[in-house]
């Protein structure tokens, strides 16, 4: 009775529910998914898009770009490819590029590739490298409760030479200690 579907099988049924779905919400593809400066929302957003922040939300947010934009505050971790904060946010943010805008206020850890930080932008937390999960590392022997210490540092460890040794031994390298004689 109600149904999109032609009977005389002219067009796609499916395609003209889709237009028709696009068309009542009033998006185009492309177009971000905002919150308003009066909303306040309780609970996750995800958005294969861009999600823009004016309001408050109050959850973890995954997009493609997220923004905080000034006078905005998000109180749970942002999960993005690119996220560009100039209001508030308390938790973690992991994406490849971070930027942090003059007047931004971030109270949580950054896990990032690149990250710019504009003077008078605060932050309250760790900022580490974006890895890709990888075989045991130090850090994870760390928080396993083994030995943290890096090969490098292990190898020193080994290492016995009497300071005479070290410098005869300099003597054939062509890097020379400092003040070492010609």
């Amino acid at each position: 009775m109600f149904s999109h579907t032609r009977t005389d099988g002219a067009g796609d049924s499916s395609n003209e529910r889709d237009t028709a779905g696009s068309q009542a919400s009033g998006r185009r593809s492309g177009e971000p998914s905002i919150v308003n400066a009066e909303l306040k929302v309780k609970g996750d957003l995800e958005s294969s898009g861009d999600i823009q922040v004016y309001g408050r939300v109050d959850g973890d947010i995954t997009s493609r770009s997220i923004t905080i934009c000034p006078g905005a505050r998000v109180n749970g971790s942002v999960k993005a490819d690119s996220v560009r904060i100039s209001g508030e946010l308390e938790g973690q943010i992991e994406a490849p590029s971070v930027n942090i805008e003059k007047g931004a206020k971030v109270r949580g850890d950054i896990i990032h590739d690149s990250l710019a930080v504009e003077s008078g932008a605060e932050i309250e937390g760790h900022c580490r490298r974006l890895t890709k999960p990888a075989a045991k590392t130090a850090s994870s022997d760390k928080t396993l409760g083994g030995d943290a210490k890096t090969a490098q540092e292990k190898s020193f460890d080994t290492l016995d030479l009497k300071k005479e040794d070290a410098v005869e031994k300099s003597a054939s390298s062509p890097f020379k200690p400092a003040g070492a004689a010609n």
